[in-house]
């Protein structure tokens, strides 16, 4: 269990045959180019973070896990060390699609649909994941779509950004179609 009070060292152990996925998502995650997350995974084992707030081991737990990959969480902080997270730091979640959990026909149109309602690009190949869906989204928008996109058989997970917040604007029929 991660105390999001402290700092950790995260060592990524083994991908379990998922070295690329695992490599997308270090790549949203930290910004880096493809071929630098894919050395970095090709190098096993090897410390992704010296010292990264509990929070942030949380998302990373998660999509690990996700994964099956192996890997271990340190604590490095003492206890007179806490992590408080700013809020004017992080304003706003972020939403990354990790996998699918279930294939079906008509899941396409679903996530058009979804696209739409979110207005996030459509254009996305479903099986190309880890992929970002949206950013810039306040907490509420963001758990909505992450349920919308489970209800559809996909595992999303939500993070912190830094981004501005933009709320989603509700377009009416008419918008909708000639938007097309």
């Amino acid at each position: 269990m991660i105390n999001k009070e402290i700092f950790y060292k995260v060592i990524l152990i083994d991908c379990n045959g998922k070295e690329l996925e695992v490599a997308k998502f270090l790549q949203i995650l930290t910004g880096m180019e493809k071929t630098e997350t894919r050395r970095i995974v090709a190098s096993l084992p090897c410390v992704l973070y010296e010292k990264l707030d509990g929070e942030a081991c949380s998302y990373i737990e998660e999509a690990l896990d996700f994964y099956t990959a192996k890997y271990k969480l340190e604590p490095v902080s003492d206890e007179k060390e806490v992590y408080e997270v700013d809020p004017s730091v992080y304003p706003s979640k972020q939403v990354i699609a990790l996998g699918s959990m279930v294939d079906y026909i008509g899941k396409r149109s679903e996530f058009v649909s979804i696209a739409r309602k979110y207005d996030f690009p459509k254009n996305v190949s479903l099986n190309d994941t880890p992929f970002l869906v949206k950013d810039g989204l306040a907490e509420e928008q963001a758990v909505n779509l992450r349920q919308d996109l489970r209800n559809m058989g996909m595992f999303a997970l939500i993070m912190r950004s830094g981004a501005e917040v933009h709320q989603v604007k509700k377009r009416g029929f008419l918008a909708g179609v000639f938007a097309r």
